[in-house]
């Protein structure tokens, strides 16, 4: 004895199917993001505890090729931070570049902290944890310390802030190249950065390498920019930035498993007409 499955069931049927085959249409994929800051970005935040915050500037101070228009200034002695915030979620198994120009002035000798690179824009006002980039220091009024740096997320603390060797460099204009490689120094993560200025590169190229106990204990990066984490007042800007992001794309097998279904179900409805 045969069943008869109802026309409207087997609607339903189709219907679900289309669902849930269009539940792995989208996946991560590495793209690469630029930002010229021509004009203030519209998917970069400022959240701080300072209503002095910087964020876009419509100034040249890293004078480079682009127009007038750039993200920095003078930092406040407080939390917070200016990200792009639609970077998607980042961890430390993706290999990650930030590439840009990079404008130091004088130092004020007060021992500030900026940051710059990957970070978690959920816990900047709070804690150190979850960051992979650089760090800026002053070294006194007329240089400037620069590091890598990274915060698991385990490292809520500053004091348990992971950096490499320092870079000692004059105020200026520089370029720069930050690149985290996830299989590098030990085969658990490695970041490096170099600065060039107009003449070449500037010192060494700085390494670090994430431990297999660091890489274990993880890192949750959401955003792309500014950190402040403590310290006194510094001024830094950054522009013409280029760096990864892992953006939702479309998966092509998924994709075509839901065109599949659809087209049955939309087959099935024109039969029904047509009977």
């Amino acid at each position: 004895m045969k069943t008869q499955i109802k026309p409207q069931t087997m609607t339903k049927m189709f219907a679900s199917l289309a669902v849930v085959l269009s539940l792995g249409l989208v996946a991560q994929g590495a793209t690469i993001e630029t930002e010229t800051f021509d004009i203030a970005p519209t998917d970069w935040e400022k959240v701080s505890n300072s209503g002095s915050f910087p964020g876009f500037s419509n100034t040249n101070n890293t004078a480079g090729l682009s127009p007038a228009g750039e993200s920095g200034g003078t930092f406040p002695a407080a939390w917070g931070h200016y990200a792009d915030n639609t970077i998607g979620s980042v961890d430390f198994s993706e290999d990650l570049t930030i590439t840009g120009e990079l404008g130091v002035p004088n130092g004020v000798n007060s021992d500030p902290i900026i940051q710059f690179g990957y970070l978690n824009t959920a816990n900047t006002l709070t804690q150190a944890a979850n960051f992979l980039g650089f760090r800026i220091t002053d070294q006194s009024t007329s240089q400037w310390r620069v590091s890598t740096i990274f915060n698991t997320s385990a490292d809520t603390a500053i004091a348990n802030t992971n950096t490499s060797s320092l870079m000692i460099v004059d105020p200026g204009v520089y370029t720069f190249e930050f690149n985290y490689d996830a299989d590098g120094g030990s085969g658990s993560g490695q970041l490096s950065l170099q600065l060039f200025d107009l003449s070449g590169q500037v010192g060494s190229t700085l390494t670090q390498s994430v431990s297999v106990a660091q890489r274990a204990e993880g890192i949750d990066l959401n955003g792309l920019g500014w950190r402040k984490v403590n310290g006194n007042v510094a001024e830094a800007y950054v522009d013409n930035l280029s760096y990864t992001t892992m953006e939702a794309i479309p998966e092509p097998g998924s994709m075509t498993l839901s065109a599949i279904g659809m087209t049955m179900l939309l087959g099935y409805r024109q039969r029904r007409r047509t009977a």
